[in-house]
Protein backbone atom coordinates (compact mmCIF):
# COMPACT_ATOMS: atom_id res chain seq x y z
CA UNK A 1 0.00 0.00 0.00
CA UNK A 2 2.84 2.31 0.41
CA UNK A 3 4.36 1.88 -2.72
CA UNK A 4 0.71 3.25 -4.05
CA UNK A 5 0.64 5.74 -2.02
CA UNK A 6 3.76 7.24 -2.95
CA UNK A 7 2.66 6.76 -6.68
CA UNK A 8 -0.36 9.10 -6.19
CA UNK A 9 1.77 10.96 -3.48
CA UNK A 10 -0.65 10.82 -0.92
CA UNK A 11 1.24 11.63 2.71
CA UNK A 12 -0.22 10.73 6.27
CA UNK A 13 -3.62 12.34 7.27
CA UNK A 14 -3.46 15.69 8.89
CA UNK A 15 -6.18 15.74 11.22
CA UNK A 16 -8.15 12.80 9.51
CA UNK A 17 -8.00 14.78 5.82
CA UNK A 18 -6.32 12.80 3.41
CA UNK A 19 -4.57 15.03 0.12
CA UNK A 20 -3.60 13.82 -3.17
CA UNK A 21 -1.55 16.57 -4.56
CA UNK A 22 -2.16 17.14 -8.16
CA UNK A 23 0.66 15.97 -10.49
CA UNK A 24 0.22 15.77 -14.40
CA UNK A 25 0.60 11.89 -13.67
CA UNK A 26 -3.08 11.97 -12.54
CA UNK A 27 -4.58 13.22 -15.38
CA UNK A 28 -6.57 11.20 -17.76
CA UNK A 29 -8.69 13.05 -20.43
CA UNK A 30 -7.45 16.36 -20.73
CA UNK A 31 -8.16 18.73 -17.98
CA UNK A 32 -9.43 16.10 -15.48
CA UNK A 33 -7.90 13.22 -13.32
CA UNK A 34 -7.57 9.79 -14.25
CA UNK A 35 -11.00 7.78 -12.33
CA UNK A 36 -8.58 5.08 -11.37
CA UNK A 37 -6.28 7.72 -9.42
CA UNK A 38 -9.07 9.02 -7.67
CA UNK A 39 -10.52 5.40 -7.16
CA UNK A 40 -7.25 4.38 -5.93
CA UNK A 41 -7.02 7.51 -3.23
CA UNK A 42 -10.40 6.56 -2.00
CA UNK A 43 -9.73 2.61 -1.24
CA UNK A 44 -6.53 3.80 -0.07
CA UNK A 45 -8.01 6.26 2.38
CA UNK A 46 -10.63 3.25 3.31
CA UNK A 47 -7.66 0.98 3.60
CA UNK A 48 -6.11 3.28 6.48
CA UNK A 49 -9.37 3.82 8.10
CA UNK A 50 -9.60 -0.22 8.43
CA UNK A 51 -5.85 -0.78 9.83
CA UNK A 52 -6.88 1.97 12.45
CA UNK A 53 -9.63 -0.44 13.64
CA UNK A 54 -7.40 -2.91 14.19
CA UNK A 55 -8.01 -6.56 14.48
CA UNK A 56 -7.24 -7.02 10.51
CA UNK A 57 -9.30 -6.63 7.87
CA UNK A 58 -9.64 -7.71 4.47
CA UNK A 59 -11.51 -6.00 1.88
CA UNK A 60 -14.57 -8.01 0.39
CA UNK A 61 -16.06 -5.16 -1.71
CA UNK A 62 -15.97 -1.69 -2.45
CA UNK A 63 -19.07 0.40 -4.35
CA UNK A 64 -17.63 3.57 -6.13
CA UNK A 65 -19.50 6.77 -6.99
CA UNK A 66 -18.32 9.60 -9.52
CA UNK A 67 -20.09 12.44 -9.04
CA UNK A 68 -18.20 15.30 -11.30
CA UNK A 69 -15.03 15.67 -12.79
CA UNK A 70 -11.86 16.15 -10.82
CA UNK A 71 -9.83 18.73 -11.98
CA UNK A 72 -6.14 20.00 -12.69
CA UNK A 73 -5.67 20.77 -8.48
CA UNK A 74 -5.22 19.14 -4.94
CA UNK A 75 -7.83 16.50 -3.75
CA UNK A 76 -8.93 15.98 -0.27
CA UNK A 77 -10.51 13.11 1.02
CA UNK A 78 -12.06 11.82 4.56
CA UNK A 79 -12.43 8.01 5.70
CA UNK A 80 -15.11 7.58 8.71
CA UNK A 81 -16.28 4.13 10.18
CA UNK A 82 -20.35 3.71 8.60
CA UNK A 83 -21.05 0.21 11.01
CA UNK A 84 -19.48 -2.43 12.40
CA UNK A 85 -20.46 -5.77 13.74
CA UNK A 86 -18.50 -8.78 15.07
CA UNK A 87 -17.56 -9.59 11.50
CA UNK A 88 -18.36 -6.69 9.05
CA UNK A 89 -16.58 -3.22 9.12
CA UNK A 90 -17.99 -0.92 6.31
CA UNK A 91 -16.39 2.65 5.53
CA UNK A 92 -17.32 5.30 3.75
CA UNK A 93 -15.05 7.65 1.86
CA UNK A 94 -15.39 11.08 0.03
CA UNK A 95 -12.84 12.92 -1.78
CA UNK A 96 -13.58 16.62 -3.25
CA UNK A 97 -11.47 19.81 -4.31
CA UNK A 98 -13.35 22.86 -3.59
CA UNK A 99 -15.73 22.41 -0.36
CA UNK A 100 -16.48 18.89 1.02
CA UNK A 101 -20.24 19.76 0.46
CA UNK A 102 -19.15 19.10 -3.27
CA UNK A 103 -17.70 15.68 -3.63
CA UNK A 104 -16.20 14.51 -6.76
CA UNK A 105 -16.55 10.90 -5.50
CA UNK A 106 -17.43 8.72 -2.91
CA UNK A 107 -16.76 4.65 -2.12
CA UNK A 108 -18.20 2.65 0.37
CA UNK A 109 -16.28 -0.66 1.41
CA UNK A 110 -16.98 -3.25 3.83
CA UNK A 111 -14.47 -5.47 5.26
CA UNK A 112 -14.33 -8.62 6.66
CA UNK A 113 -12.86 -8.90 9.81
CA UNK A 114 -9.88 -12.16 10.12
CA UNK A 115 -10.79 -14.87 12.35
CA UNK A 116 -7.51 -15.91 12.88
CA UNK A 117 -6.02 -12.84 14.09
Amino acid sequence: MANYAETLGIAPARDEIEIMPFHNRLLGRTGFLHGGAIAGFLALICDRKAEQEGDGHDATTSVMSFLRGGRERDTFGRALVRAQTARLLIIEATAWQESPDKPIAAMSRTYLRRQDV
